[in-house]
């Protein structure tokens, strides 16, 4: 069995996925114009997640998008292969549940955020620009977005190679990271939600090409392993920030610097370990 065969075992055998007729883009223009302030209420990260996750399925998905080295199991291999990978790693995701979970963020990074809601889009949007200005947004488009570095008036467009999972990995750094490099980003002109969506893309990259497995079994938790690892890129991308002079920090350095994270990712992620707090005993 191949690792699409896997995925449809867990997935109820079934090459397609139909859960529902939901057609977000018949009435998009229409409600989002509807949405107002006081209608938005504030989103907390992983309650944005649970909910990504009850409309992941909301349209026909096709087994093949999410195909990736992260979701073979021991029965793609030849015994020698298993016998093989056993010493030279990486693990298999241990658990059907995690293995799941693991699906479902794939399944995240392929949607787009004209494709959920309209009312739910602002609402994530809102969030985020709630989190890093203490202020809402006006409204679902306009030049506001540009105050939080995206890079035009509509942030669904930087989202590309992301998808909403990349919207709820900035959700989760607007939670828990302090306000420097969000000042730092206004004080030397760098788009900041765009220049963190490479760390974004860093960290899809690293779940699909199995590099992340072995926290996944040790914390049984994709979403605390994720939102773990982003933390870290984050954290390496203010360090490397930091140690440039105040004279070379402009949009260039800071683009770089990201994508230098992202194409040595393999390298840096050898440094991550999880707390013991989030290790399962």
């Amino acid at each position: 069995m191949g690792c699409c065969g896997k995925v449809r075992v867990i997935l109820k055998t079934q090459k397609t996925i139909h859960v529902a007729d939901f057609n977000p883009k018949q009435t998009q223009h229409l409600k989002i114009n509807l949405v107002g302030d006081s209608n938005v209420i504030h989103i907390s990260s992983h309650s944005a997640l649970q909910q990504m996750n009850l409309v992941t399925y909301d349209r026909v998905i096709d087994i093949k998008d999410i195909s990736a080295p992260v979701l073979d199991s021991p029965a793609d291999l030849s015994c020698f292969k298993q016998f093989l990978r056993t010493i030279t790693g990486p693990e298999f995701i241990g658990s059907d549940s995690e293995y799941n979970e693991v699906i479902k963020m794939i399944l995240l990074t392929k949607r787009g955020l004209s494709e959920i809601d309209p009312d739910f889009q602002f609402q994530l949007l809102n969030s985020l620009f709630l989190n890093l200005t203490t202020q809402k947004p006006s409204g679902r488009f306009g030049s506001h977005w540009e105050e939080i570095g995206f890079q035009g008036n509509d942030p669904g467009t930087d989202l590309r190679g992301a998808g909403i999972f990349g919207l709820w990995l900035l959700i989760v750094g607007s939670e828990r990271n302090d306000s420097k490099m969000f000042s730092e980003s206004k004080k030397y002109n760098f788009p900041y939600c765009t220049t963190l969506l490479t760390l974004c893309r860093a960290v899809i990259r690293l779940l699909k090409e199995n590099q992340l497995n072995s926290f996944i079994n040790q914390c049984q938790n994709t979403e605390k392993v994720l939102c773990e690892v982003f933390q870290f890129l984050h954290f390496e991308f203010e360090t490397k920030w930091k140690n440039i002079s105040a004279s070379n920090r402009n949009v260039a350095a800071a683009g770089q610097i990201t994508r230098k994270i992202d194409s040595n990712r393999n390298k840096i992620i050898q440094r991550f370990s999880l707390g013991h707090e989030l290790i399962d005993p």
